[in-house]
């Protein structure tokens, strides 16, 4: 994930996240998609969660959204409460992997991408609060900068 915003009263910033997870291994097992699942348990970001994986799948240590690195791959996570709920809801493998080597330009796509994105959303900005002054000029204007998320696959290499 790179977090952060280039503006003129800002400072630019780049942080990347990889989470770890300290996960604590349950005594359920679960059949999904036909692969026998066991139970970990985990806290994140002051959620808590329930996970089941497979390790029949242990070569692909993956997951939903952020959630990687269980002993397989994750098919089901669940919160405590019940408002975070992800599974899997098929299984596909593809001998058909052609890996092609990527173009030295594709690998700035992401920077050149993000910074279209703040310009533009600059110019929309400024679009409104022109917009906004043109039919009030009295009016008191205030669209706040908010900082946003990119997030990558954990295996695109940022540190390069």
């Amino acid at each position: 994930m790179i977090y952060g915003a280039a503006f003129s009263f800002r400072q630019s910033g780049r942080i990347t996240d990889f989470p770890e997870f300290n996960f604590i291994e349950g005594k359920t097992t679960k059949l999904i998609l036909g692969y026998e699942c066991k139970q970990l348990f985990v806290s994140f970001r002051g959620r808590d969660y329930e996970i089941y994986y497979s390790p029949d799948l242990e070569s692909y240590k993956d997951g939903p959204w952020k959630f990687m690195g269980a002993p397989g791959l994750i098919l089901e996570v669940t919160s405590f409460t019940g408002a975070v709920v992800m599974k899997a809801k098929y299984i596909e493998f593809s001998t058909k992997l052609q890996v092609v080597e990527e173009p030295l330009e594709w690998r700035d796509r992401p920077q050149q991408i993000y910074s279209q994105f703040v310009d533009r959303r600059s110019t929309w900005r400024e679009k409104v609060k022109a917009k906004i002054r043109a039919e009030d000029p009295m009016s008191d204007i205030s669209i706040p900068y908010r900082n946003f998320e990119i997030y990558l696959p954990y295996y695109v290499d940022n540190h390069r």
